[in-house]
């Protein structure tokens, strides 16, 4: 599936494997990447960002830079020629990452600065034994394979003497002194705010025109998102917590002015899946599972911000019956009242919930289901074993 860049986008899932299935090469104006390094303390993190936390950290250095490397070949790919990579990075690790970007972009003048931008208000406690750290780097990068492409290359440089004048920064040259902005922790429920609003506008009216497109490969709380968006810039989010890209999507659809933002689900060919066995089932992610019970059974997916006990809908092109997905044994008859209140907001009088088992008795999802069907809403509840022994064909389900 190839991804349209005429609306704004919020994609949940690897940047690597969103980029790589998803985009055609040359096609993005300016990429914002702050990869991360390693787990912040007092940060609740779901488990789909701490596997990729414990990914990076297998092997020490070498692995991470090479963890790191293929997602900033994927970054490379789909810039445009005469596109702007900003590489954000915490300054233990920049001269690793300079030399993979050096390779990635084909040589060392390709990185026209090394921006360092200087904390000015007094931050974090004082180091005893060391000098404090107060900056990090900022390596721009421009993507340059012919000498005609320097004729691409977007630098409005009037910017910065604009953003000069501003309180609370300071500009020399590639010294940048800006003030961190005050932490909203009510705005963002998952991240801190930690890049200054007026740091990240910056990069963005520097290397774009209005209606460029403005990428963020990991885009944690959505800071980059909302300010391209301000700037009247069209904007792609990518991030592998679900979590984080329904906060992000809940946020971003109460702006007037956006007139369409999509939870991309990069969808295999159904021919191409594999039909996996119980035991291979039941090693997999819940969501991993939903979206695999989706793409084998031809249903539409969810999108993150709206699931409200919906995860897909079925069939794909013509998408009456609702579905419920649950990586558990004896799905109780809560699960089932919650489903029911799920259809009717969706108008949807059919639906099925499919788990390993289902709970009997006086308060069990059969007898939920039951009682249901008199209000006039008709739910399946199917077992997982069942499905498979019907070689996953939904529809020998819904006769």
């Amino acid at each position: 599936m190839q991804i349209s860049l005429e609306d704004n986008l919020i994609c949940c899932g690897d940047c690597y494997d969103v980029f790589r299935d998803g985009f055609e090469s040359n096609i993005i104006d300016i990429i914002y990447a702050d990869i991360p390094v390693k787990r912040k303390k007092g940060i609740e993190y779901d488990e789909y960002t701490l596997e990729m936390f414990e990914e990076m950290k297998k092997g020490g250095i070498r692995h991470y830079l090479s963890w790191v490397e293929l997602r900033l070949e994927q970054c490379h790919r789909v810039l445009k020629p005469g596109g702007t990579m900003y590489l954000h990075c915490n300054p233990d690790y920049v001269d690793y990452l300079k030399m993979k970007m050096d390779d990635i972009f084909n040589g060392r003048d390709k990185c026209r600065n090394r921006i360092v931008w200087s904390v000015k208000k007094k931050s974090g406690r004082p180091r005893e034994k060391d000098i404090d750290k107060k900056y990090d780097v900022i390596l721009r990068y421009v993507k340059i394979r012919k000498p005609s492409d320097k004729k691409l290359i977007t630098f409005n440089k009037e910017i910065i003497e604009e953003y000069n004048n501003k309180q609370g920064i300071e500009i020399n040259g590639d010294v940048w002194e800006i003030d961190p902005d005050k932490q909203d922790k009510q705005l963002y429920k998952c991240y801190k705010r930690r890049k200054p609003r007026n740091l990240v506008e910056l990069l963005i009216l520097l290397s774009t025109d209005e209606n460029d497109n403005v990428v963020d490969p990991m885009c944690g709380n959505g800071q980059t998102l909302e300010i391209a968006q301000s700037l009247g810039r069209k904007y792609i989010g990518i991030d592998i917590s679900p979590i984080l890209c329904k906060d992000i999507m809940e946020r971003m659809e109460k702006h007037g002015n956006v007139s369409y933002v999509e939870s991309i689900n990069l969808k295999p060919d159904i021919n191409e899946l594999e039909k996996l066995s119980i035991r291979k089932l039941e090693k997999l992610k819940p969501i991993a599972f939903e979206h695999y019970i989706c793409d084998i059974l031809g249903a539409q997916r969810s999108p993150a911000t709206r699931d409200k006990g919906i995860d897909g809908m079925y069939p794909i092109n013509d998408p009456q019956v609702a579905i419920s997905i649950k990586k558990v044994e004896k799905v109780g008859r809560e699960w089932v009242d919650k489903f029911e209140t799920a259809m009717r907001r969706k108008g949807k009088t059919k639906g099925v919930v499919i788990a390993f088992s289902f709970s009997h008795g006086e308060d069990g999802s059969y007898e939920e289901a039951i009682r249901a069907k008199e209000d006039g809403l008709d739910i399946r509840l199917i077992k997982v074993c069942d499905l498979i022994e019907k070689d996953y064909n939904l529809y020998c389900f819904l006769e």
